[in-house]
């Protein structure tokens, strides 16, 4: 784990705010062998962090806020409406959790390339700072695989000059032909997640928030070009920055310069806070709990996930007496949820409900419930439900295969598991096939390939352009496990 950080100004005089960002830039740099942070998020009924001592106005007014010094390097996304000063201009609050000071290189559509070889970052990594945040150029995220050498390259710049690297995930292009947002938004956490996993470092996740706040037809965060942010969207990202940066919430903090009534000042304050808990990973075994089932005017309270813009939230009655609402999939209603570190599991436990109105009728095409590409995949065609499993060992066993002429119609409970030797189909808490292979899940489709692939897709599969053979029916209830429950857990689910 990577040790909080410690700026260099008043920070020894204020206990209580250096108490928060201790907190704070713990979990935000934390990094352990599973990928996860060791406890659960916790919620407000608007589904931000619990905000009883971390309140904006909550510290002591008489002891002086430390101050963090944080240097960005970017492109325009980063000196259009100048980010770093608005953030800056967000500490001068009174009662701001930390003072910022603030600088910048910055130059039209440099990349991460650009910045590891230019000599003026070399001379400002040396004023001294203890974050560094990187933006790269916002078109890399669809025309790269991997992981840059650059990011290495400059985080060891960045660590020798005795800061924290901080990576400054960006968001979408307006433009939506054919669900393109979709796909760009969950390309862009996939870049940056896997960045700051191969180098121990945060995601401030400026997109996510983005990708939150623009479900609302009424909340404008593009600029005419429908790339760059107009003050409403560099005030998001401000706000975002904050809260990564002190673990406090930005609500009443003021409008950071910039024409943003106080109106929209709160709107974007508190999509800002509620988008960090939904970062944050549950404690182990538990990869993430996405419910299905909020109304259609919120997200839902469990981990993030993106979703077609015809994906209505709450859209269908739940499963008696377990969730109360579900969400109806169809060609046009799909979700994704983007890559995060400690996603590609050696086993895995998928338990969801699903409901289809006649399961017994035979499907003319594939229809896919969960899939991670090159990793295993649950579908059903015709009157088969197949879960399809890929391991290092054995790259496509037999499926699992259970007909689903024996199901009533309505709601039912499946899960599916592999614990690197059997994988196994539970049907309403029943196992109903059970097959064994070996080797962990693959996820990649060359043989040494260890590079993140696709998201998990909800009601939908990738293939190398599109979403396809799409689910029609409804979810609610999707967790899923880094290890196989066994029967017993199975049954408490």
């Amino acid at each position: 784990m990577l040790q909080p950080l410690r700026p260099q100004r008043a920070w020894a005089r204020n206990a209580v705010a250096r108490l928060f960002c201790v907190l704070a830039l713990a979990t935000l740099f934390h990094c352990d062998s599973g990928g996860s942070n060791s406890t659960p998020p916790i919620t407000t009924a608007e589904g931000g962090p619990d905000t009883g001592t971390l309140e904006a106005g909550a510290l002591d007014a008489s002891v002086p806020a430390p101050t963090l010094r944080v240097l960005f390097l970017g492109n325009s996304y980063t000196y259009v409406n100048n980010l770093p000063g608005v953030i800056a201009k967000l500490g001068e609050a009174t009662q701001s959790a930390a003072r910022f000071v603030v600088d910048q290189v910055a130059s039209g559509g440099q990349t991460w390339e650009g910045h590891a070889v230019d000599p003026a970052v070399d001379t400002m990594l040396q004023k001294g700072w203890d974050v560094v945040v990187l933006q790269d150029q916002s078109q890399q995220p669809e025309f790269n695989v991997g992981v840059k050498t650059a990011i290495s390259t400059l985080d060891a710049k960045i660590k020798a000059a005795g800061a924290k690297t901080l990576l400054f995930m960006t968001w979408a292009r307006k433009s939506d032909p054919n669900g393109y947002r979709f796909t760009q938004d969950v390309a862009i956490a996939n870049y940056y997640q896997r960045h700051a996993e191969a180098i121990g470092a945060g995601v401030a996740p400026v997109g996510r928030a983005w990708s939150r706040a623009v479900r609302d037809p009424s909340i404008v965060l593009h600029d005419v070009d429908g790339s760059h942010p107009n003050a409403q969207g560099t005030y998001l990202a401000a706000c975002v920055f904050y809260a990564s940066l002190t673990g406090v919430t930005p609500v009443g903090l003021g409008n950071g310069g910039l024409a943003v009534s106080e109106e929209e000042a709160t709107r974007l304050q508190k999509i800002a806070w509620a988008t960090l808990p939904s970062q944050t990973r549950p404690a182990p075994p538990l990869l993430g709990d996405w419910p299905l089932d909020q109304s259609t005017s919120g997200d839902p309270l469990g981990n993030d996930f993106e979703r077609s813009d015809a994906l209505v939230l709450g859209s269908s009655e739940g499963p008696a007496a377990t969730l109360p609402r579900a969400t109806e999939f169809s060609a046009t209603q799909f979700a994704a949820i983007p890559y995060f570190a400690g996603v590609n599991t050696s086993s895995i436990t998928i338990a969801l409900h699903a409901k289809r109105g006649d399961w017994s009728a035979a499907l003319p095409s594939k229809q896919t419930i969960i899939a991670k590409e090159q990793g295993y995949e649950t579908y059903q065609t015709g009157t088969s439900l197949r879960f399809q499993i890929h391991t290092t060992v054995e790259v496509d066993p037999s499926p699992l295969e259970y007909a689903t002429t024996a199901l009533t119609a309505g709601w039912h409970h499946f899960v599916f598991t592999y614990d690197g030797a059997s994988y196994t189909m539970w049907v309403d808490k029943k196992m109903v096939a059970s097959k064994t292979t070996s080797g962990a899940l693959r996820y990649y489709t060359t043989q040494g390939q260890t590079v993140p692939t696709r998201a998990v897709t909800i009601g939908a599969a990738y293939t190398s352009t599109a979403l396809v053979n799409n689910f029609t029916g409804a979810l609610a209830g999707l967790r899923m496990y880094s290890v196989a429950l066994s029967q017993t857990e199975i049954a408490g689910l």
